[in-house]
This record gives C-alpha cells, structure tokens and sequence, in this order.
C-alpha cells in the first residue's frame, strides 16, 4: 500500500535501512507491506517507493488504494 509518511514516523527502510522521514513542505510517500508465511501474519515493512521498484517489488505490486487516491486529489487541490 502507498501511503503518505506520517509526522514523527521512526521507520526504517526495508531496503536502504535510512528512515522515512516526514518533511512538511514535502508530501513523501512510503509504501506499507504486510508480510504473510503460509498465510500467518509475520511482520510489517516498509520502503521508500523508488527503493521498493529497485528491489523488484519484493511483496507484489503496489496498491494505490481509495485513500491514498483520495489524498492526492485533496493534495493537488490544495498546490493549486
């Protein structure tokens, strides 16, 4: 999932291992993944979009989702 990186955020990327940093002039993005064995939840990790593309999309393509549709639209609303 897509997701925008939140106020205070303390993550880590899964693939760089830099964290995901929220910047308030800056909409950053993050994409979320729920990481299942034998369908038993295991963990969640999470990557920054181009480090996600870089690693050949480990956990399947990446779901834009409703919210995430729906914050960009309230983002370019508010660029103007």
């Amino acid at each position: 999932m897509l997701r925008d990186i939140e106020a205070g955020s303390t993550t880590d990327c899964g693939l760089c291992g830099e964290r995901l940093s929220f910047r308030a002039k800056q909409r950053l993005r993050q994409v979320i993944c729920n990481v299942y064995d034998a369908g038993v939840w295991q963990r969640v990790e999470h990557f920054h979009p181009e480090c996600y593309d870089t690693a050949g999309e480990p956990h399947g393509s990446v779901d834009v989702g409703r919210t995430s549709r729906v914050q960009e639209r309230m983002a370019l609303r508010e660029a103007g």
